[in-house]
């Protein structure tokens, strides 16, 4: 994810559209820097071109993470599940449609 490409190399305006995501962040928010690096992650990866395939969360310590992450799991694998057919029948659609 860097902010320049390799020299010779042509930048692309997004790189990683075509790219599917989901971030789970977990993490303490008596950290000054509560969910800094997932929320970097996302957003770095959207201002490429990425897109979510399902909706990214936050489990904080404090609230207790079960509440967030059991139900996010849950709906994960349905969800990947569609994401991943999704691209099969976009990779096998003919090029001419």
């Amino acid at each position: 994810m860097r902010r320049k490409p390799p020299p010779g190399e042509a930048a692309s305006a997004a790189p990683l559209a075509g790219v599917r995501f989901t971030v789970l962040g977990l993490g303490d928010s008596n950290y000054t820097r509560f969910m800094y690096v997932p929320r970097s992650i996302k957003n770095r990866l959207a201002e490429l071109g990425a897109a979510e395939f399902y909706r990214c969360a936050e489990a904080d310590e404090v609230e207790g993470i079960e509440d967030v992450v059991e139900p996010w799991t849950d709906g994960l694998w349905p969800a990947l599940e569609a994401a991943v057919k999704l691209l099969a029948q976009v990779r096998s659609a003919p090029d001419f449609v």
